[in-house]
Formats: structure tokens, sequence, C-alpha cells
């Protein structure tokens, strides 16, 4: 073996160990951090329920994005999470109450496991007026949704209005933060 061919060897010997002992380091802990990216999520929530602006601020990252999404585009605005009345709804606004994520799916990435996607359905319990006016106006929804190639049926049922929604989500010293989160229009 040439001088060249045997230092690419050891090259690429130590380089497969590398990604050898980060595979098997990110495996062992990607669950947990699974399991904790899901639990700010649920305090996220809960905190946004209860309108306590300390557990708010706990759980997002010093650079935070929101992103309102709706049929006609998406409004994007950075907010600063020292400032407290960017991150509670106005006062009086009682929808968080109503509001719970299910099918929370958690992605830590394995290339660069401080970084996570999350992507979830928030779920928002509809009052019997609410459901009534949704299904008097079902043709006028069936149509508009047709338009914009979304799933009537799948976002109204159960008497809840669904919106799949997505966050990103960063590890800094140990502890993970949302740093990206969208919301329905």
């Amino acid at each position: 073996m040439t001088k060249s061919c045997g230092a690419l060897f050891v090259g690429f010997s130590v380089l497969g160990m590398i990604v050898m002992s980060v595979a098997a380091v990110s495996a062992a802990d990607r669950t947990a951090d699974e399991q904790t990216v899901r639990t700010v999520l649920e305090k996220y929530v809960e905190s946004m329920r209860r309108r306590d602006i300390d557990g708010v601020k706990s759980c997002l990252h010093t650079s935070f994005t929101a992103v309102e999404v709706g049929n006609d585009g998406s409004a994007v605005e950075v907010v600063d999470p020292t400032k407290s009345e960017k991150l509670l709804p106005p006062e009086g606004n009682k929808d968080w109450e109503k509001i719970t994520f299910t099918d929370i799916h958690v992605q830590v990435s394995p290339t660069t496991p401080s970084i996570a996607m999350v992507s979830y359905v928030a779920k928002m319990k509809m009052d019997e007026r609410e459901w009534k006016a949704v299904q008097e106006n079902k043709s006028l929804l069936e149509e508009r949704a047709k338009k914009d190639q979304v799933d009537i049926e799948q976002i109204f049922k159960d008497g809840c209005a669904n919106v799949s929604m997505f966050a990103l989500m960063a590890k800094k010293k140990g502890e993970w933060k949302i740093v990206c989160m969208t919301f329905p229009h």
C-alpha cells in the first residue's frame, strides 16, 4: 500500500469511527430529546391556556418567529419574548382554553441533534353555535376548500376545527426552546 493510500485509509477509518460514535450517541439520546420537545410544546399550550406569561417565555428561544398561516397567505413576525404584550392573545380572548395539540410528531435531526421539527394538529373545540354555523355553511365551505385545495372533512370533524401546524425547536445548553411556530389565522 502506498503512503498516500495508507493516509487515506486512516483518514476514512477515523471519520467512520467519529460518525459511528455520533450516531450511537444520537440514537441513545433521540428518544429522551423527543420526549423533552413534546413536554416543552405541551407546557407552552398549558401556559397559553392559563395566560401564564412566565411559562410561555420559558418555552421560547430568545429569537422567536411566529407565522400566522391561512389560505390567503402567511404573516411572519419576529417576536421579542421579553415583551409580554406580544406573547398572549388580547385580554378576553378565550380561544386557548379550547385548543389542544394532537398527532404530535417530533423529528430530532439525525445529523444535527440540536434541532427538531415538530408537526402537530391544533384542535379547537367548537361550541354548539359554532358547529351549527359550520354545518349550515358546509356547501360554501366545501366550495372554498375545493378552490384552496384543502380537505374540509379533515378541518371540521368531531365538533372541532383541526389545522396542521409546525414548530422548529433548538437545543442550547441542554434546553429545548421553540424558535419558530405556526398559528392558524
